[in-house]
């Protein structure tokens, strides 16, 4: 009797399994790549929220003419954000995703003088060259990190505009 010789196959080759693992390896550096991006968005859009949130509680304290409030040091914001409560609990640097507060100029050229307008800016997660900017007049936009710069040094709202000491008749 003759017998057949059969060979049986178990398992899989070692370049089936190399191919396999490097697809799973791909795939997986994709979704986690994604889901790097996706957070960062969504800690944009908190800051964003947070920076509207800001501009809708000072417009609440807005009096009319001005804000109430007034400069502690030259140009800032003072009294307008720090006298508040609800100010004082988004101010907090560890409500922020970065743990990095607003930084905040207004009109205020001394110790002392009234606030009538103010802008504060924050740098966004996905891009840190790029500024979510609010300011006393409802503006809200995107600025690069230049003019971010300026509008801090030269007292400018989120349009460019200088903003100056307005003298009510």
């Amino acid at each position: 009797m003759k017998r057949d010789i059969v060979s049986y196959s178990k398992g899989f080759t070692i370049i089936e399994l190399l191919v396999v693992i490097t697809i799973i390896g791909l795939l997986a550096s994709i979704v986690i790549s994604n889901l790097d991006s996706s957070r960062y968005k969504a800690q944009d859009a908190r800051i964003k929220e947070q920076m509207s949130s800001i501009r809708n509680i000072a417009s609440l304290l807005n009096t009319g003419s001005s804000y109430g409030k007034v400069s502690t040091t030259a140009y800032d914001c003072g009294d307008l954000f720090l006298s508040d409560p609800r100010m004082i609990l988004i101010f907090d640097k560890t409500s922020w995703p970065d743990d990095n507060s607003p930084k905040c100029v207004s009109d205020g050229t001394a110790v002392g003088d009234p606030i009538n307008k103010w802008a504060a800016t924050h740098p966004l997660m996905t891009n840190p060259a790029k500024y979510f900017c609010v300011d006393s007049s409802g503006g809200a936009t995107i600025l690069t990190a230049a003019f971010n710069t300026a509008l801090l040094a030269d007292h400018k709202d989120c349009s460019g505009n200088v903003m100056s000491m307005t003298v009510e008749p």
